[in-house]
């Protein structure tokens, strides 16, 4: 059976949520990794759900021609993730606060439901990337299942992402 990812997320998304929870290309359990950072840096105004379609799962195409209308020039971890979907690599990414700021997350909205329901559901899942040190330290409040390895990067800088691909890969 199926997994309805509509009925599991709107358990833990609010109707309509102005945050970032998750990004993806389709329904999650398409991706076989969980990258998960901090905080989106990027303030993104639309509403997440309006990416969101019940059979076809996170319009990632729509959501990055609209991040680009707000920098058309992909910098800091959003290029890291443009060369992991280059490696076609398929990865959900999230964080543990879904607000955004470049600074950190504001409003400590925690996002640890999601990604355990993420974690939990996603048939196909093998790694789970956590980037920075926030992440690092918060990752002990997931319970991950054995089989799925545990990949920690203080940084997400260029010049790791092929150290970074070559995990991911293996």
């Amino acid at each position: 059976m199926a997994t309805d990812w509509t009925a599991l997320l709107k358990q833990e998304i609010p109707q309509p949520c102005f945050e970032r929870p998750l990004v993806c290309d389709g329904l999650p359990d398409a991706s076989t990794v969980i990258i998960i950072g901090e905080n989106p840096a990027t303030d993104v105004e639309n509403n997440w759900w309006a990416y969101w379609d019940d059979k076809k799962g996170f319009d990632y195409d729509r959501f990055i021609f609209e991040y680009k209308l707000k920098k058309p020039r992909l910098m800091g971890t959003r290029l890291r993730f443009d060369h992991i979907r280059g490696a076609r690599i398929k990865a959900v990414e999230t964080n543990f606060y879904r607000d955004q700021g470049p600074g950190g997350s504001k409003r400590k909205i925690l996002n640890t439901p999601l990604l355990q329901t993420l974690i939990n559901n996603m048939s196909d899942l093998k790694k789970i990337v956590f980037h920075g040190d926030v992440s690092i330290s918060l990752s002990h409040k997931l319970k991950i299942p054995e089989g799925v390895d545990r990949i920690e990067t203080r940084h997400f800088k260029i010049e790791k992402i092929e150290t970074i691909l070559g995990h991911l890969r293996a």
